[in-house]
This record gives C-alpha cells, structure tokens and sequence, in this order.
C-alpha cells in the first residue's frame, strides 16, 4: 500500500480495489494511510462489483466515497444501489447507454446524485464504448440528466497486454491520448493547448497501472487491487467450481457478433483456464481479462442482451490444454 502512495504524482489519489470481504481490521488498515496522504479526503474505496461494497463492514464511514468498477446491468439491482447511494457518495463505470439509465433509476430512487464513469474500450478490454464520437454521445446523453453527474473518463487496465516496462509507457500514453481526443470532442472549440490537455489528464481515472507507471499518470485516481497479489493456487483447490458452472452477467454488446459478460468468483482470477458456455448454443470464450470474458456469439447466442445471466465451466486447466490468448 505505502508503494502505491509514494508512487503516485501530485494531485492524484490511489482508490483501494477490493474484490473480498474485509474486516473492520483490515479495514482500518487501508483507510488509515489514505486519510493521512493528501489527495484522499474524504478516502475512497473501489469495488469490483455490486456485492464487494455491499459487504463492506458497517464501520466504514458514511463520508468515505464508494466506487463501483462493474456496470449496473439488471432492473433488480436498482434498489441495491439505491441503498448504497443512501449510505456513502457514490460513483458507478458505465459503457452503454442501458447502464447509464439504470443509474439514473437509482439515483432518482436515492434522491442522490450519483457521478458516473465512462469506460472506453482500449484493446482487448471491450466492456466500454468505443473512444471518440460513440463515447461523446453517451456523454452528451449522461448531461442531459439532472440526477447523475459525469466525473471522469475510465480505463480498466491500459496496460494489461504488456510485460516489460517500456510497452507498458506506451500502451499508457496510446491510451490517455485516446482518452484526451475523446476529451477535446466535447469542448466546443476543440482546444488541443497544454492547459486543455492538463485538464484532460485530470480527467481520467485507471482501473488498474504497474507501481512503475504511477509516477507518469497525472490523472484523477488509479484503483490498483488490495491485497495487490492473489494467491496462485491451482483454481480446484480455491473454489471448486459447482456442476452447474459459475453465473456471468452480460455487461455489454460491442457489436453483434461478441458479447462482454461478468464473472466475480474468485476462480476466474485463474486466467490458466479454458471456458465453456453450455448455453445459449452459439457462445464461445475467445478470451478473459480478469473477471471479464469475451465470448463470440452465433446462433440463439444472438439474442444475448446486456443483463442476461448465462453459466461458465471450466474444460480443462492450462496443464493440459494451451491458454486464452
């Protein structure tokens, strides 16, 4: 944690990720250091989905600011952030329009305004929307409404693809920039000065950098995971997976032939696995970034629409077939 904190450049706050239960110990443990480092009042803690901050323990404070890193996508999880709302400041990624009225539900719901992330798409990562004009009409859309509020943009992991250091500094800058075009769209003189770009950085929120990168990202947060490191246990041995598969949310369509779905178990950390849809017929995994995964649809696979619950299974671990690439 204290890596993270040093690391950071000035101005910019580090958001915890939490993807487990925690203690009111550990609890503690991350929120003392956020309190006493400067960018972090009130603190904020980042939630990989819906269930991480509702099982957040009832000691944290009611001014510590809650960011939900997954879309909303189902009707029935409206009064679930409706209850969050109520309780602590909150922000919410979205990347379609769908996600953007489920939000405004709730905060209509909360009497709140609740702020609100657009999520770009940047390589493999396709739960967003396509940087430029696509993503500045769901901007256009999101303020048009009174009861949510844009905060920034967001990309879940620019640098995911790459492993040396180098590749990772440029997948960076590839992806701020993408960012900063989308950024300049919306204002009305298209300005590309260096106050304008400045402002764009500030603009910007990762959802996950290498402790290297910290010092180059002048953005608004970075939401790096705590712990930082997950166990690497074979996946049968943390969580035996049960015969009915494992239930994913479909999070978003980025064109007719692929489907973006959730899958928060902490068995699909395990990226040494091959998956399997048993139905819809027609749904193939063509890969997984975390706990999202990519599935090229054909068939009945078709009518997979954002909010669908479908099931994953493992085929076979890594040992004896060739990963997702």
């Amino acid at each position: 944690m204290n890596q993270n904190l040093q690391s950071l450049s000035t101005g910019t706050a580090w958001c915890p990720r939490i993807s487990l239960p925690c203690t009111d110990r550990q609890l503690a443990t991350i929120l003392q250091p956020l309190l006493c480092h400067t960018p972090h009042r009130p603190a904020e803690l980042a939630c990989d989905d819906l269930t991480a901050a509702e099982q957040l323990p009832h000691s944290l404070p009611k001014d510590c600011r809650l960011l939900l890193c997954c879309p909303i996508v189902r009707s029935q999880d409206i009064p679930r952030l409706t209850a969050l709302a109520m309780a602590h400041p909150v922000t919410v990624v979205v990347g379609h329009f769908r996600h953007v009225e489920l939000v405004a539900a709730a905060a209509r719901a909360a009497r709140q305004t609740i702020s609100v992330l657009v999520e770009l798409s940047l390589g493999r990562q396709l739960s967003g929307i396509t940087a430029g004009p696509d993503a500045a009409s769901l901007i256009a859309a999101i303020r048009r409404r009174s009861e949510i509020k844009l905060r920034a943009l967001f990309l879940r992991n620019p640098c995911q693809a790459e492993t040396d250091p180098e590749s990772q500094r440029r997948a960076l800058q590839s992806g701020l920039a993408m960012c900063q075009h989308t950024l300049r769209m919306l204002r009305p003189d298209g300005s590309e000065n260096s106050a304008a770009s400045h402002a764009a950085d500030c603009s910007i929120v990762l959802g996950q950098l290498p402790v290297e990168l910290l010092p180059d990202f002048h953005g608004s947060a970075v939401c790096n995971p705590w712990p930082g490191k997950t166990s690497t246990t074979a996946p049968d041995a943390v969580n035996p997976q049960p015969d009915a598969g494992i239930p994913a949310l479909v999070v978003t369509r980025p064109n007719l032939e692929l489907c973006v779905v959730a899958c928060f178990p902490a068995i699909t950390m395990h990226n040494k696995c091959q998956w399997l849809v048993p139905a819809p017929a027609g749904a193939v995994v063509i890969d997984q970034i975390d706990h999202y995964f990519t599935l090229q649809v054909s068939g009945p696979a078709l009518d997979l629409k954002i909010g669908d619950e479908i099931r994953l299974k493992i085929a076979t671990p890594t040992n004896q077939t060739q990963p997702i690439t």
